[in-house]
């Protein structure tokens, strides 16, 4: 049994515990400075690029 089925979690996300970890942080930086600058577009281009490297992570597990 994986890490992954242990936890109930499953999908790429949760396959690798650093990503989950990572996706986390990335939010959490995002949020930071889109606070601190005051620049809402700040956080819709870097939740663009979060999307994408979700994409990524999801095609880069497909059989």
């Amino acid at each position: 049994m994986t890490d992954s089925t242990k936890s109930g979690r499953s999908g790429p996300i949760a396959a690798r515990p650093g990503k989950r970890e990572r996706l986390v942080a990335a939010y959490q930086g995002i949020s930071l400075l889109t606070d601190t600058f005051r620049d809402p577009d700040l956080m819709t281009s870097q939740i663009r690029r979060l999307e994408e490297w979700i994409d990524q992570q999801v095609d880069d597990e497909q059989p």
